[in-house]
C-alpha cells in the first residue's frame, strides 16, 4: 500500500467536484471553494496499491472533466486546479506548502 494525497487547490468557485481513483468514486463535495489566501479548498488522503493509477476529475454542473495516468510506487502528492475552464494536474513527491 502506497499514500495518495490529492489536493484541490485553485480555482473552485462554488463547484460540485467528484473524483475517482482506478474508476472508483473516491470523492464528493458539494460548494467547494478555493481560499485564496491559502490557495487550497480541500484534500484527500488514502491509501492505496503500488503500481499504475489513473485519476480522474470531474465538475459535472459546468461540464468540466480531467484526468491523469500514473505510476505509484511511494507516497505521491496530486494537485488539481481549474485554470480557465480545464482541469490541470500536477504530481510530484513532496508534499505541497500551504501558509
Amino acid at each position: 500500500m502506497v499514500l495518495l494525497h490529492i489536493a484541490l487547490q485553485d480555482g473552485f468557485r462554488n463547484n460540485t467536484v467528484l473524483m475517482r481513483l482506478n474508476g472508483k468514486r473516491i470523492y464528493r463535495k458539494n460548494n467547494l471553494k478555493t481560499r485564496t489566501q491559502i490557495g487550497l479548498a480541500d484534500s484527500v488522503e488514502l491509501e492505496t496499491d503500488e503500481g499504475p493509477a489513473s485519476l480522474e476529475v470531474s465538475l459535472p454542473q459546468e461540464r468540466i472533466v480531467g484526468s491523469i495516468a500514473f505510476v505509484l510506487k511511494s507516497v505521491t502528492y496530486i494537485g488539481v486546479s481549474i485554470i480557465e475552464g480545464e482541469v490541470q494536474f500536477k504530481v510530484q513527491n513532496v508534499p505541497f506548502g500551504y501558509l
